[in-house]
């Protein structure tokens, strides 16, 4: 992990900041404030030399686009009523469907555009804040940081466990594929195929058994007592310090402008 700015900031401190930042994302409703802060998440990236390109794709490819695709009705006038600035059809008598009645004219609303553009960027920015969590702190750190938040022990190492051998399962499963694969000369009957797929799923689960046990039992020998340890423990600085301030005196300055 590269250095940059938000590497530097103790995982704790960073949390606790960022949890604020996301809460005021939810809260505010104005869309200038909601691209400052969007605005203000890219800078961050950049300071912490996070490449910009891969940031915003990691923002933008999924759940902004798909609340994009859920909030279009949103912007016409059968659903947000309001001033038109496109219309999209015109009818000639009353369509019915189901219980609803459309109107004569279908057309795009400033207000139904305002209320979309404002939940796609309110999702952006949020996504924009976890994003920048997860790039800038170790996935260790991270699940040890979680503590603060008085998440159970035992949670968090299934799902530090879960994270460092999804991968190798997900490898055994394609090397079983491929194995049966190359020992089917036609493709099979549905029923065979049906066998096939259960077989392949009953080895995976048996393979993954044993390397649970295998695992659990290296961590014993190691002196596994059941806590979440780090190799380097973390602690709080003069930076730590100067960002948890700045954070909070900017939020609060940003909560009052949101005020106006």
């Amino acid at each position: 992990m590269a250095p940059g700015l938000l590497q530097a900031i103790d995982p704790r401190v960073k949390l606790l900041t960022f949890l604020g930042w996301l809460l005021f994302t939810t809260w505010v409703h104005r869309f200038d404030i909601l691209v400052g802060l969007y605005s203000f998440t890219l800078a961050l990236a950049m300071f912490s030399r996070i490449p910009l390109t891969r940031f915003i794709l990691r923002t933008w490819l999924f759940i902004p686009l798909f609340t994009g695709i859920m909030v279009l009705p949103t912007l016409c006038n059968f659903v947000t009523p309001g001033e038109p600035i496109w219309m999209l059809a015109q009818f000639a008598h009353p369509v019915r469907i189901g219980p609803w009645v459309l109107p004569d004219v279908i057309a795009v609303t400033r207000q139904g555009l305002m209320v979309a553009s404002g939940l796609v960027m309110r999702v952006a920015t949020a996504v924009s804040w976890v994003t920048l969590l997860t790039l800038t702190t170790p996935g260790d750190r991270l699940l040890h940081t979680l503590q603060v938040l008085r998440v159970p022990q035992t949670f968090l190492m299934v799902l530090g466990l879960m994270h460092r051998y999804l991968h190798r399962l997900v490898r055994e499963a394609e090397e079983l594929h491929l194995a049966m694969q190359s020992r089917i000369m036609c493709t099979p009957m549905v029923r065979t195929g049906q066998r096939l797929v259960a077989t392949r799923v009953g080895v995976l689960l048996r393979k993954s058994l044993g390397l649970s046990q295998e695992v659990y039992q290296a961590m014993c020998a190691r002196g596994y007592t059941g806590e979440v340890r780090l190799l380097h423990t973390p602690s709080v600085t003069g930076t730590d310090y100067a960002w948890l301030v700045g954070s909070f005196i900017l939020l609060g300055a940003v909560m009052w402008l949101s005020q106006r």
